[in-house]
């Protein structure tokens, strides 16, 4: 019997100890809107920059927390720097209306879409690399990647040549996951 407690209580930490990191497990809840405003709303469901006519359109699930604001505040930033060329929409994964979004949009954990996809093939210093827009910025992604990617994606819209597959337009289902997150 004491096994089996001690089993359960192992088990509820590593719930916990997930959803602290981000990486909390889907729950559908009512879905909300974006303030459109540029701030958190007052039930800190999104934080919404930008034309909603950019060429990119950035959308971050992340828990508005601590531990990882300084991921909302590189985003804030970068987008607040470049108003006509990007879009930020950040969905606060612990508010119902986040959440919401987030169990929509086809990730397993936090992350920032890109016109409609986490994944990107780059081409840096005459070589394509892989960079995957998931988790925790500065553990499995940098902001050089992230530029990178929007940089790509703006010579792309603004008719630059890229070889190879296309992954900064958000073609394919990541696309269409990403924008009915966004809906």
């Amino acid at each position: 019997m004491k096994r089996v407690g001690l089993l359960s209580l192992t088990a509820l930490l590593a719930v916990v100890m997930v959803m602290v990191a981000g990486c909390g497990p889907k729950q559908a809840a009512a879905p909300g809107a974006s303030n459109g405003g540029g701030a958190i709303s007052s039930e800190g469901a999104a934080v919404s920059l930008g034309s909603p006519d950019a060429p990119v359109k950035i959308v971050a699930y992340y828990p508005l927390n601590p531990d990882h604001q300084f991921i909302i505040d590189y985003l804030r930033e970068f987008a607040e720097a470049r108003p006509d060329d990007v879009s930020l929409t950040v969905w606060d994964m612990q508010s119902p209306e986040g959440r919401a979004k987030w169990a929509g949009c086809g990730l397993s954990c936090a992350g920032v879409f890109v016109n409609g996809s986490t994944h990107f093939e780059v081409e840096r210093d005459g070589k394509t690399e892989s960079v995957d827009l998931i988790k925790r910025m500065d553990s499995f992604w940098t902001q050089e990647d992230f530029e990178a990617v929007v940089q790509q994606a703006l010579d792309k819209a603004k008719g630059g040549s890229q070889g190879g597959k296309d992954e900064a337009s958000g073609e394919g289902a990541a696309a269409e996951q990403g924008e009915q997150a966004e809906e």
